[in-house]
């Protein structure tokens, strides 16, 4: 479902946002001061998941399309 390539790129966008949450006064774009690592990175899935769910089912729509 989702790529191993994917997880290590979601983990790292993770780990740099609080990274550099912590470091500076400034957090990272999308980033709340106070944002759990755990809810920020299930919300990545979360996210992934859906664009998953979508780019199957305009394949799965388009492939209708092409036999009517």
């Amino acid at each position: 479902m989702i790529s191993r390539r994917n997880i290590r790129v979601k983990v790292m966008q993770a780990l740099y946002a609080i990274e550099s949450m912590e470091e500076s006064s400034t957090p990272a774009p999308g980033v709340k001061p106070s944002a759990d690592p755990i809810k920020l990175l299930q919300k990545q899935f979360h996210i992934s998941r859906q664009l998953f769910v979508y780019i199957i089912h305009f394949h799965n729509r388009s492939g209708q399309i092409c036999r009517n």
